[in-house]
């Protein structure tokens, strides 16, 4: 199989396609650069049309603002959680850390339905 991949057709060949490539290359860009130097001046580069991209931009978007929400819910119940195995028994900060965990589960509750009704709202 190595005998065939380093063949002297086979390095013709690519040869061959790369010196037409190269050619059509050496032919056309005078041409392409002439245009896009004259739209360039002239100020009409135009639009770019992507649709997925701004698509895709729009989700990002989406997750984007739910972001913070989440980092604050899950800071919660990380930090209660911390707060109510702490080695203390009883204590304030036990009930403290209590709270946050159950006011990280809330927000994330309340996250996750806001989401879910926006998602509900677009189909």
């Amino acid at each position: 199989m190595p005998s065939r991949h380093f063949s002297l057709d086979r390095i013709k060949d690519k040869t061959s396609q790369f010196a037409f490539d190269l050619e059509r290359l050496m032919i056309e860009a005078p041409g392409n650069t002439r245009r896009i130097l004259q739209r360039v001046a002239e100020g009409n580069l135009g639009r770019l049309q992507a649709p997925a991209m701004e698509a895709l931009g729009g989700t990002a978007t989406r997750y984007l603002a739910r972001l913070p929400g989440a980092i604050i819910s899950s800071a919660l119940m990380v930090a209660g959680s911390l707060l109510v195995v702490a080695p203390k028994d009883g204590g304030w900060h036990h009930n403290v850390g209590q709270f946050m965990v159950f006011a990280g589960i809330f927000t994330t509750i309340v996250i996750s339905l806001r989401a879910a009704r926006r998602n509900r709202g677009r189909r």
